[in-house]
């Protein structure tokens, strides 16, 4: 009981547990700024996600010979 004790007045005597919420409340106000962000955005990013989706997934048009730059210099 007496260890458990020295524990705890030990936890509270250091600084690094307000540290650590200083930490837990920077990521919070972080995370709801991302989230904010997000919602505001959220038909941009959209339209943006899916024109990069399409981009990637088309089918590749045959190039005409004649635009094609000539092999010999």
């Amino acid at each position: 009981m007496n260890r458990m004790m020295q524990g705890v007045r030990r936890f509270l005597r250091e600084d690094e547990g307000a540290a650590i919420a200083e930490y837990g409340l920077l990521l919070a106000i972080v995370a709801v700024g991302l989230i904010a962000i997000l919602t505001a955005f959220r038909n941009d990013i959209a339209t943006w996600w899916n024109g990069m989706r399409e981009n990637i997934t088309a089918q590749p048009t045959a190039a005409d010979p004649s635009s094609l730059p000539s092999a010999t210099p």
